[in-house]
């Protein structure tokens, strides 16, 4: 069935390196891998997930580079990420 776009908020850990997201290199940003104990796993996040959303900006259509750099944009400035996915 169709799934729904869900909501992840990834809550900055300053005692883990990252955010523990392994993305596949492809335009669709889909999760590859999680890894334990990160923010990512602690968020929600799965393999197979596809990342719609990076707080409240559309990144569909984004290039694979621009989504990373969003990401540890993220990761630098905010103290909680939001991620609207989908399985």
């Amino acid at each position: 069935g169709y799934a729904s776009p869900r909501i992840c908020m990834l809550k900055i850990d300053s005692s883990f390196e990252g955010l523990g997201i392994h993305l596949c290199d492809n335009k669709n940003h889909m999760v590859k891998d999680i890894e334990p104990g990160s923010p990512a796993a602690n968020g929600g996040l799965k393999p197979g997930d596809k990342i719609l959303m990076i707080n409240n900006e559309n990144v569909e259509e984004a290039g694979y580079l621009s989504v990373v750099n969003k990401l540890r944009e993220a990761l630098m400035t905010n103290k909680e990420i939001k991620l609207v996915v989908m399985n």
